[in-house]
């Protein structure tokens, strides 16, 4: 069984032809407002699709998003029993998403504001009998590390997706960490190399192992493939070429391939390749939870570029 903990928004969507600059208001193709967001319900959501056991471990409102995810979950599979429920609102998400798919926006956290690690304590069965244990930093850090003690200490697999990359505890060791997968910039953030540094993936990654004691960490670097650092060794997963419709999603539909693969003792390279396939089928769709793949559409998908590499 996959635990996901993290958050739960609701999102609210423009489709733009550029992305605002600061001070500036430009006018939208399309707004909508549609039920996924959030990196927690995500990635439970692509774990289910996907065809593992999933359950989610969140905070919502008791309003009619908040239900809408409990009728979400039992559409898609998701277990929902740790899916605690209080009076303040669901958090929300707002974005812009460019021509090319590219997304940028806020959250407003709401009740999410409330996911402390009395949380974790209220569920910590759930956590403590899970195979592999998934989270991110939409929720207070301490919630997220609390988490994965629990199941780092009952011999569960756990992955910390540490965005947004601002809240990551620098400077402190992470024994209770077992995979780190930020993406190109939240890598940077946390190695403490600024962006327009020449400094490489291959070295950033080395950092931040040196600086966490974390022993494997995967940089997702978008069309760039994947760098990773696996005890020691560090290596690429290179790229599938695709043409992008929405990029909306797809680190989270990554890091749940990861998480399935990883619940099968997969080895991380396979893991690895697994979930840069997943992500590659993800972002030719629109939207985030219709977008995420099964099982099969990913295997076919490897199948056909191993193919066609011959």
């Amino acid at each position: 069984m996959i635990a996901v903990m993290g958050a739960h928004t609701s999102s609210f969507q423009i489709l733009c032809d550029r992305h605002p600059l600061p001070g500036e208001y430009l006018t939208g193709q399309r707004f909508q407002k549609i039920l996924d967001g959030g990196k927690g319900s995500n990635q439970a959501i692509a774990v289910a699709k996907f065809g593992a056991c999933a359950e989610l471990v969140t905070v919502v409102g008791e309003d009619e998003e908040g239900q809408m995810l409990l009728r979400a979950c039992q559409e898609y599979g998701v277990g929902y029993g740790a899916v605690l429920k209080t009076k303040g609102s669901t958090g929300a998400g707002y974005a812009f998403v460019d021509r090319n798919g590219i997304p940028m926006g806020i959250t407003v956290p709401g009740c999410l504001e409330e996911m402390t690690v009395d949380v974790v304590e209220k569920c910590k069965t759930l956590i403590e009998k899970s195979d592999v244990f998934l989270t991110s930093l939409e929720i207070p850090v301490e919630t997220a590390l609390e988490g994965c003690r629990k199941a780092h200490g009952c011999g569960a697999v756990t992955i910390l997706n540490p965005a947004p990359a601002d809240e990551f505890p620098v400077g402190m060791k992470q024994d209770c960490i077992d995979i780190l997968t930020p993406n190109e910039n939240e890598a940077r953030r946390i190695a403490g190399v600024p962006g327009d540094n020449r400094i490489s993936a291959e070295k950033v990654v080395e950092i931040i192992h040196e600086k966490t004691g974390i022993n494997t960490i995967i940089a997702t670097l978008g069309e760039k493939g994947s760098v990773i650092f696996d005890q020691g060794m560090v290596y690429r997963q290179e790229a599938f070429p695709v043409q992008a419709a929405d990029t909306s999603g797809a680190g989270d539909c990554f890091n749940a391939v990861l998480a399935c693969m990883l619940e099968e003792k997969r080895s991380i390279r396979e893991a690895v390749k697994y979930a840069s396939a997943a992500a590659s089928l993800s972002v030719q769709r629109a939207e985030v939870w219709p977008s995420y793949p099964t099982r099969r559409e990913t295997e076919d998908f490897l199948k056909n570029y191993d193919r066609r590499q011959k």
